[in-house]
């Protein structure tokens, strides 16, 4: 199979996971739980069917690149034209444009070494790099899709779940807040376990194929929890009744979200390195991934507020990051003359008050945030007009990914999922059914 073909291929592979990403999103969009169950299988198939066909196709380009050359071809082809610069130059045009029209890009310099008779050169430098660009965006599709189908898997298992559980229909056996946090306690731990693994085999010096077997761990993992996540946070949510009797349910609950979307950005990552570590640039590829995790540690650097209780807010120190959690009410959308920009207020009621908490510049509302929710902010206090309130600290990452790879990871998949929407220090319990975002 020519260069170009194989090329050809690798487009179509992108396409086809491109095409996933759209239907199970307008599924999501729908609530068509159903069809979306069905449509996560499928992508989990395309997404996993990625790593092996990116293999081959990189194989066969490799083959190509190292295969018998005639090197007598250009003056076969140009004879005595090479030595004119005028017609060398319009030979330039004519074959950077034939290359681009088969998707290979050819620099002058790639051009120059072909002309010269290093035509070996030439056709790996442009089919090489076109390849590499093309696996590179095929990772990153893979790494969408990926987040999409377990994103999709838990959406559609919580949905079902809390139709049954909600209402009249709660069974006799509940959800409560020790086996929430037993399902995010093992959900955390086997992420700890796997990504600590792929981190001590880049630190190391762990294999390409070490690496990738491990990669594909790690998301068969995670995929294979998805269900029981999914059963608990819908089964959870539909028990909870604003209540201080359910409150310890709602803050496991919140907890477990956050996880599931760490879970998510983590098998987009799996599925990514497996991908590039199939493809044309594994090497340089593997080198630099060995460099981000060698000058980094392993844990989030994300920082945890100080845990206060609305009475005791007054007195925290300014600009000490503080948490507060509890119920929320009357979310909305407000004016907010400092800086002159809108902001999302919100009333947190627990057992001892009522907290105002504002996140400036986003809508709360529309990262899923409902009333009768339970939340978990972290910020810093902050008081105006005689009133105290919580001002939700900002979590973009930026800072935190220079020395911790957890958080280099989370920032860099950041285009498949969001683990802390609109960089907000927030967690919260989902929304389903009806209500649902």
């Amino acid at each position: 199979m020519s260069g170009p073909r194989v090329l050809q291929r690798l487009h179509e592979l992108h396409d086809e996971l491109s095409t996933v990403h759209r239907s199970v999103w307008a599924l999501l969009d729908a609530g068509s739980w159903d069809d979306l169950a069905a449509a996560s299988v499928t992508g989990l198939g395309v997404s996993q069917g990625a790593v092996p066909r990116v293999g081959a196709a990189s194989a066969l380009i490799r083959a190509g690149l190292h295969a018998p050359v005639d090197e007598g071809l250009p003056a076969r082809l140009f004879g005595d034209q090479l030595g004119d610069p005028t017609r060398r130059a319009e030979l330039h045009q004519q074959l950077a444009a034939a290359a681009a029209s088969e998707d290979v890009s050819l620099e002058a310099a790639d051009v120059d070494a072909f002309l010269d008779g290093d035509v070996l050169r030439a056709l790996a430098s442009g089919i090489g790099a076109a390849a590499d660009a093309a696996i590179e965006r095929i990772a990153a599709a893979s790494a969408q899709v990926a987040a999409d189908v377990y994103v999709g898997q838990v959406s559609a298992t919580a949905n079902t779940a809390f139709m049954a559980t909600s209402g009249d229909s709660r069974p006799l056996s509940a959800v409560t807040s020790a086996t929430a946090n037993a399902v995010a306690d093992e959900l955390v731990s086997g992420l700890d376990d796997g990504l600590g693994l792929l981190h001590e085999l880049l630190v190391g010096d762990g294999t390409a194929a070490e690496v990738a077997a491990t990669a594909w761990g790690v998301a068969s993992e995670i995929h294979a929890r998805a269900g029981v996540v999914g059963t608990t946070l819908g089964s959870g949510v539909g028990l909870l009744d604003r209540t201080d009797a359910t409150a310890p349910l709602g803050r496991s609950l919140a907890r477990l979200r956050s996880a599931s979307r760490l879970a998510a950005a983590s098998v987009a990552f799996a599925t990514f390195l497996q991908v590039r570590l199939a493809g044309t640039g594994s090497a340089r590829f593997l080198a630099g991934e060995r460099r981000r995790a060698r000058t980094r540690g392993f844990p989030s650097a994300a920082p945890v507020g100080r845990p206060l209780g609305s009475a005791a807010l007054p007195d925290a120190a300014g600009g000490e990051l503080v948490r507060v959690e509890g119920w929320v009410d009357d979310l909305r959308i407000v004016d907010d003359p400092a800086p002159p920009k809108f902001s999302s207020l919100l009333s947190l009621r627990e057992a001892t008050g009522v907290v105002t908490v504002r996140a400036h510049m986003y809508s709360l509302r529309n990262n899923g945030l409902r009333d009768g929710a339970y939340a978990v902010a972290h910020g810093t206090v902050a008081t105006v007009g005689g009133e105290t309130r919580l001002d939700v600290d900002r979590l973009a990452l930026t800072a935190q990914r220079r020395t911790s790879w957890l958080d280099d990871v989370v920032y860099r998949m950041r285009f498949a999922i969001l683990v802390h929407l609109d960089g907000m220090n927030l967690d919260f319990t989902p929304t389903y059914g009806e209500d649902g975002p």
